[in-house]
């Protein structure tokens, strides 16, 4: 349990990766528990901060060209890009979206939660 709470940065990574990818699952299914879905999302916003801070030392001096795949890369851009238009398209454009529609977004979400998910384990698996 020690070396759990004890990682070097790239087990940190790794094991954040892995646990947002649950936890965004798991945002996906939204259980009926209230005690799961708060522990998901406190677990999702842990992680998703240890990826944000820890992503600067995949570059260190170096281009980060080769460590994370520009499919992950794109990913991650396309993902993000749909959700600010469809989070924002009331702002932005005046339409509000039907929740009839939440179907659609569902490819993008997956998209973007594999993008940083996988993007971030590769590349943590690179740089070792």
């Amino acid at each position: 349990m020690k070396n759990f709470f004890l990682q070097d940065d790239v087990s940190t990574a790794k094991t954040s990766s892995v646990l947002f990818f649950i936890s965004g699952v798991i945002a996906f299914i939204q259980p009926d528990i209230l005690v799961v879905r708060t522990l998901a999302s406190f677990f999702g916003a842990v992680a998703i901060a240890q990826i944000v801070l820890l992503g600067p030392q995949i570059m260190e001096d170096t281009i980060p060209e080769g460590k994370m795949s520009n499919v992950f890369r794109y990913m991650i851009m396309f993902g993000a890009t749909a959700f600010i238009l469809v989070i924002g398209a009331e702002f932005f454009f005046g339409v509000e979206i039907p929740e009839s529609l939440d179907i659609i977004f569902l490819p993008v979400f997956f998209t973007w939660l594999i993008g940083i998910t996988a993007g971030t384990y590769t590349a943590f698996s690179n740089k070792e």
